[in-house]
């Protein structure tokens, strides 16, 4: 396989926010077609949400690149010692917000994976925040771009578009509860459609 074609198979791959690194990206013409296997750390520790990852990532390369004719992607977990999280904020000091897509801000914690200490936090404005139409979808999007592990949201968001973009994206969403997050994975199926 060519090595440009590789390399921009590998980019695309890197730009996933659950998707740490391509280890190996080997591929193979076959009548103009390509064949590859790849495979790739990321970030989540949970084997659903990895093959939930690798499924979608699959179909992607075949709509970006409309030569691959087969794709397998092997997923590898991968461990960091921190994580970003990210929590609705209404103000630059970074306090918690009940809102979520119409929260002004957003709280980044850079969070020890061992002891669950916040080490250090950014507050960054919300683009989208005053967006007429699609907020949910625009603030989703914008969040993913950030490569979040974590993202805050409260019980009504989690099902909305926003929740059902970053749950898709394999993100761990964690529900507000006053300035407090808690696990939701276990509440919410991958399956639901967002409400709107």
């Amino acid at each position: 396989m060519d090595p440009e074609e590789q390399e921009k198979i590998s980019s695309y791959l890197k730009a996933h926010p659950q998707v740490r690194s391509v280890e190996d990206c080997m591929g193979r013409t076959a009548g103009g077609r390509y064949i590859i296997n790849l495979d790739v750390i990321l970030h989540t520790t949970s084997h659903e949400v990895a093959d939930r990852v690798a499924d979608r990532l699959e179909e992607e390369l075949y709509a970006e690149f409309p030569r691959v004719v087969m794709a397998h992607i092997r997923t590898h977990h991968g461990h960091s010692a921190t994580i970003r999280r990210f929590v609705p904020a209404q103000d630059e000091s970074g306090k918690s917000s009940e809102h979520f897509a119409s929260a002004p801000y957003f709280r980044v914690e850079t969070v020890d994976a061992g002891t669950g200490n916040v080490l250090h936090f950014e507050v960054l404005p919300n683009p989208h925040s005053d967006a007429e139409k699609t907020k949910g979808l625009l603030v989703g999007k914008w969040l993913l771009e950030l490569d979040p592990d974590e993202v805050c949201i409260g019980s009504a968001g989690v099902n909305k578009t926003a929740g059902y973009l970053l749950r898709e994206a394999g993100v761990r969403l964690l529900e507000m509860d006053g300035t407090l997050c808690a696990d939701v994975a276990h509440l919410h199926s991958s399956n639901e459609t967002p409400a709107s």
